[in-house]
């Protein structure tokens, strides 16, 4: 056999099996991604029922179940045809069905046969009683279920094996041939190549991830920048009184007032270079510095608060002339080291934040709510911002969560000194400002 058709049918025999073996390792990582990504969409809804539930069933009352029914509803026939949350069902400590919806339905129970049913993948959680007599033992006060199928996964990935393993024959067939001239020629181009390719992908990937978790954080994820230690800036912000204004309207009004409150938290945050982390319930979590602290993270927070105050301030008011249910909220804001990172897959990636700063800006929030502070903010923050903002500092006092006593400030902009917002109030400069974070 000559040199030349040797050299071409070891670089196809090699091509063939390299391709074959990257179909396999597509076919596992792509099932375990979406197997994830499946698990931590029924974690997020479960939560998010449990929460309510915990909530409602304080007063039991038939407004409030109409409220949890409600809820579930939306959360199942809310969802596209192509989704796949399947079921949804609550229920009370005995194990009576409290609420239910989803194609499982039958007979009055829901999910009875679905851990049986192939390309059904349930996740549980329970709802706990808090232990309010001293007994030291909280008990189960409930449980929700939530089913989500498996199968259209299970078409893509049997369609994206079957194109792509057309695809990498052609590509080895192709680059097989191509290796053989450019070996003749001793041309080292397919790395070029390769790279060339990895970088396109790199750059889709980030356009994608970017519409949903911001810029900077999307080339961090790209780069595999799994875990860093980061200095962070959170902004936590949450309805006061949320389960007696619950208990006083109806269920779309409380949608709509949540809906209201998402809207203008992620217009302000967002204008101050922040990025919206977790909107559950009547809280929503804002952070500054997820993908590298800047030197005017805790000025851009602090203003975002008081801009959130007002506006929420204006919007209580427009509520009342129309003759919807007014609402104010709590803000607290902390600043300390974190560990930010992300979680997931290809098919979904999720940035989590875990650290005692998260703590703390929530039991600021909480002390901003039950003291009608409206924002507080914590004592390193403050030192950031005291040469803009006069702060009026507490005691030191305990608050619920910290185990030290803490001292927090009271802001407002120092009379003669510059806004720090004035920065981000030009439309040009504030889609500039929101496009970077």
């Amino acid at each position: 056999m000559p040199p030349r058709a040797r050299v071409t049918l070891w670089m196809v025999a090699a091509s063939l099996v390299a391709a074959a073996a990257l179909v396999v390792v597509f076919a596992f990582e792509t099932t375990g991604a979406r197997r994830a990504r499946l698990l931590a969409e029924g974690r997020r809804v479960a939560l998010s029922a449990v929460t309510l539930y915990d909530v409602l069933r304080l007063t039991g009352s038939a407004e409030d179940r109409a409220t949890l029914v409600s809820f579930v509803q939306a959360a199942v026939r809310g969802t596209e045809a192509e989704d796949e949350l399947v079921f949804l069902e609550v229920r009370d400590a005995s194990g009576a069905l409290v609420a239910s919806e989803g194609s499982a339905a039958v007979g009055g129970s829901v999910g009875a046969d679905a851990q049986h049913r192939p390309g059904v993948l349930e996740v549980r959680a329970t709802v706990v009683a808090r232990d309010r007599g001293g007994t030291g033992s909280d008990m189960p006060a409930g449980s929700v279920v939530v089913g989500l199928s498996t199968e259209p996964g299970a078409r893509e990935l049997g369609a994206s094996i079957a194109l792509g393993g057309g695809a990498a024959l052609l590509g080895a067939l192709g680059l097989a041939l191509a290796l053989t001239s450019l070996v003749r020629r001793r041309v080292i181009a397919p790395a070029e190549l390769e790279l060339s390719a990895e970088r396109g992908e790199q750059e889709r990937l980030h356009g994608v991830l970017a519409r949903h978790v911001g810029d900077q954080r999307a080339r961090a994820v790209v780069a595999g920048d799994r875990a860093q230690q980061r200095k962070v800036t959170v902004l936590t912000v949450n309805v006061v009184d949320f389960l007696p204004l619950l208990q006083r309207q109806p269920p779309a009004a409380t949608l709509h007032l949540l809906d209201e409150l998402y809207a203008t938290t992620c217009r302000v945050v967002l204008g101050h270079g922040g990025h919206v982390e977790k909107m559950l319930g009547d809280t929503v979590q804002c952070l500054w510095g997820v993908a590298g602290a800047r030197p005017d993270d805790e000025l851009e927070a602090v203003a975002a608060g008081l801009e959130l105050q007002q506006e929420v301030e204006v919007l209580a008011r427009a509520r009342k002339e129309r003759g919807d249910e007014p609402f104010a909220v709590g803000i607290g804001i902390a600043t300390g080291e974190a560990v930010v990172g992300t979680v997931g897959g290809r098919a979904r990636a999720e940035t989590v934040v875990v650290g005692e700063v998260t703590a703390l800006a929530a039991a600021l929030e909480e002390e901003a709510r039950a003291h009608r502070f409206g924002l507080v903010v914590a004592e390193e923050t403050y030192a950031q911002v005291s040469a803009q903002y006069e702060g009026a500092a507490s005691p030191p006092t305990l608050v619920h969560g910290i185990g030290v006593p803490l001292t927090f400030y009271r802001v407002r902009p120092r009379r003669n000194v510059a806004s720090p917002r004035a920065e981000t109030t030009d439309p040009v400069r504030r889609a500039a400002r929101a496009r970077d974070a």
